[in-house]
């Protein structure tokens, strides 16, 4: 009979048993992989959310630039204020004062520089003010940024939902009356940037914002001529009250104006402060990240 014959043992290495985890090396590498794709991701999002409010910015300076050219096409003026002007001083002197009446609203010789102007823009000796109305959101001292809202967009209303809308003007004798049916309006000029370009309360007229939600400061000279640097919260151009010790100022190249349109503006950017204005050459500290309708690149990158 024969005989199942026993399997012979081989030689070779012992089985292999399983790990029971990481070592120590091993697992630092793995954390410090996991770190630097971390940092990347984080640095990648955050570059993504900082294009987002600089796109904004750009189209809401671009928007503006067009706007106030159009308003000043079809009305045939050279400048909208940044304020009340002060002629013997030669200098923006205060808030524009908007009233539902001045010292004569009828009469096209009043010395009040807001009557002035008002009458100039609707080419109109007898402009009635009355329907400005005596609510405060129609009325009151509008500062620069506040202005020039008014002037391209109108009387400030609502929409019915709570959101701040615009009416632009009548033409004719009275620009600020409401809208009629199938009538012609001036304006809004600024009616195509999103609501929330506006920051306003139940209390005063709207601003209008950059990308990160900080009022645009405008800037112009009166009457296409060059104006001086003066002091104070208006004299020195301040486009609205700005935190103590952030003055805003426009900018200037040689003795010249830095803008050939005659107007500025500027975001204060993303850390929300505003430059000193002066000589634009190399900006330095809040003002390098600041913007501009006159220059593509932040205003630390100078000109151009």
């Amino acid at each position: 009979m024969l005989r199942r014959s026993e399997p012979v043992p081989t030689r070779g290495p012992s089985p292999v048993r399983g790990r029971a985890g990481f070592t120590l090396i091993e697992l630092l590498v793995v954390i410090a992989i996991i770190a630097v794709l971390a940092g990347l991701t984080i640095a990648g999002v955050m570059r993504v959310i900082g294009v987002g409010p600089r796109a904004q910015t750009s189209s809401t300076l671009a928007a503006l630039s067009n706007a106030i050219n159009t308003f000043g096409s079809e009305t045939q003026t050279r400048y909208i204020p940044a304020g009340s002007y002060d002629l013997a001083n030669n200098r923006w002197a205060g808030p524009f004062r908007l009233r539902n009446s001045y010292t004569s609203a009828t009469n096209p010789s009043d010395q009040s520089f807001e009557a002035q102007y008002i009458q100039r823009v609707f080419s109109q000796q007898r402009v009635n003010l009355a329907d400005l109305g005596g609510g405060a959101n129609f009325g009151g001292d509008l500062d620069a940024n506040q202005t020039l809202l008014f002037f391209l967009n109108g009387i400030q209303d609502t929409d019915g939902q709570g959101n701040v809308a615009f009416r632009g003007f009548q033409k004719g004798q009275r620009p600020f009356a409401p809208i009629a049916t199938g009538e012609n309006r001036l304006g809004p000029y600024f009616g195509e940037i999103t609501r929330r370009q506006y920051s306003a309360n139940g209390r005063e007229f709207a601003r209008i914002i950059d990308g990160w939600n900080t009022p645009i400061a405008y800037f112009a000279v009166y009457n296409a001529k060059q104006t001086t640097v003066g002091s104070g919260a208006y004299g020195g151009f301040h486009a609205f009250p700005t935190p103590p010790g952030q003055p805003a100022g426009p900018y200037f190249s040689g003795s010249g104006y830095v803008s050939p349109a005659g107007f500025q503006l500027i975001s204060a950017g993303e850390n929300r402060r505003f430059g000193v204005g002066g000589t634009w050459a190399t900006v330095t500290g809040d003002g390098a990240d600041d913007r501009a309708n006159f220059s593509p690149l932040n205003l630390g990158a100078g000109p151009q």
